[in-house]
């Protein structure tokens, strides 16, 4: 009776030790999983914020540019341009009573 107890014995302490170490095995897995997933997204993060930097550095000398271009517009560029005076002017009016809108007073 006592082989049979300390064989039940041993497959037990064999089955807990197993049972231990395959569930440490999950948790370091799990552990480098997100430790590396936390570093990529970082790494993803700061170079998104260089981009945004890069592309906000362009955004504001186009800004500049616009401003200085519009600055330079006249009457007399344009016309320089090719533009010309329009003799015929015709302005397009909505027939209707489009134009605004009210509230209607039920007398209450």
């Amino acid at each position: 009776m006592q082989f049979n107890s300390a064989i039940i014995g041993n497959n037990i302490d064999r089955a807990a030790f197993t049972s231990i170490a395959s569930f440490l095995g999950i948790v370091v897995a799990f552990y480098l999983y997100f430790i590396g997933a936390t570093i990529f997204f970082t790494v993803e993060r700061k170079v998104a914020e260089s981009e945004i930097r890069n592309i906000s550095t362009m955004v504001s000398a186009l800004e500049i540019e616009y401003l200085g271009l519009s600055n330079s517009l006249s009457i007399e560029h344009a016309r320089a341009l090719g533009f010309k005076d329009s003799n015929n002017q015709t302005f397009v009016t909505r027939k209707g009573s489009v134009g605004s809108l009210s509230l209607r007073d039920n007398g209450n």
